[in-house]
């Protein structure tokens, strides 16, 4: 049986097998091959200004975001992340995905992109040459710190 294996040690998220107890045809396992052979890789970054994480851009894969979670420490107050698209057409084709509100000390983030959004074909994939962009004003900059990852799925 395969080990779940925590991202921040191996930098990818292994889905595990899951063996039939009986001893003969692994149907589930089966049914799950496409799932396990995707791997969620992630992008990590720390600062106590603001936040400018951008996942990409990519010139050979088309990605999926999956999650996006960071967590805040020290100083005061709080604002929103935004995560977004940034294009590789020209800002005329940027947009913004999605806008948390009130995040800071005492507020952290955990963001799952909602099943309905991951379904294909999803506004949340991006071609090759797009990227990923999550930003948040630090209201407290040089006090308040912050360390962010994003998990994502190359397609």
């Amino acid at each position: 049986m395969a080990t779940r294996h925590p991202a921040s040690l191996s930098g990818s998220t292994v889905l595990p097998d899951f063996p039939d107890s009986q001893g003969g045809a692994d149907i589930l396992s089966a049914h799950m091959a496409p799932e396990r052979d995707r791997r969620i890789k992630t992008v990590r970054a720390t600062g106590s200004a603001n936040l400018a994480l951008d996942i990409g851009p990519v010139t050979s894969k088309a990605l999926k975001l999956v999650y996006v979670r960071a967590h805040f420490a020290g100083g005061t107050g709080n604002a929103s992340v935004t995560i977004g698209i940034d294009s590789a057409n020209g800002a005329a084709y940027d947009s913004t995905l999605d806008t948390v509100t009130a995040r800071g000390t005492g507020a952290d983030l955990f963001y799952k992109v909602p099943p309905a959004e991951s379904a294909d074909p999803s506004p949340w994939a991006i071609k090759p040459g797009d990227a990923y962009t999550v930003r948040w004003t630090n209201p407290d900059a040089g006090n308040m710190t912050y360390g962010v990852e994003a998990g994502y799925v190359e397609r």
